[in-house]
């Protein structure tokens, strides 16, 4: 399909070279009128690509601002999680020692309850 159009392009523009040369025209004036409008298509060609150079900054400047967003939004819901785990961990060492302290007096309430009598300790 590139091809057909690329062919399409070159057929125009071949087309165009012949018809200006044996058009009824002096060769000044000619010339004169394929620089007008080689200025024209200049200008033209100078407004698209500005155009499209616009959009193309809008976008990368919108992409940035969304990344610089994602990025504040990854932050914060790093925190918020690192936050919650050392929340849990606290609890966790907090039931675990607990735990532990009844375990130990458990343990003192048995071995002082199991000494037999006379026993030196």
């Amino acid at each position: 399909m590139t091809g057909r159009f690329s062919s399409f392009i070159w057929g125009g523009l071949v087309g165009l070279a012949v018809g200006i040369l044996y058009a009824p025209r002096s060769g000044e004036e000619t010339r004169e009128e394929l620089k007008k409008r080689a200025d024209e298509y200049f200008e033209q060609g100078m407004h698209e690509f500005d155009g499209q150079k616009e959009r193309v900054v809008e976008a990368v400047e919108s992409g940035r601002k969304q990344a610089q967003e994602k990025g504040e939004e990854l932050k914060t819901k790093v925190q918020e999680t690192r936050e919650r785990l050392k929340e849990q961990v606290d609890t966790a060492a907090e039931a675990a020692r607990a735990k532990i302290n009844l375990a130990a007096s458990k343990v003192r309430e048995i071995t002082e309850t199991s000494k037999p009598e006379g026993s030196k300790d």
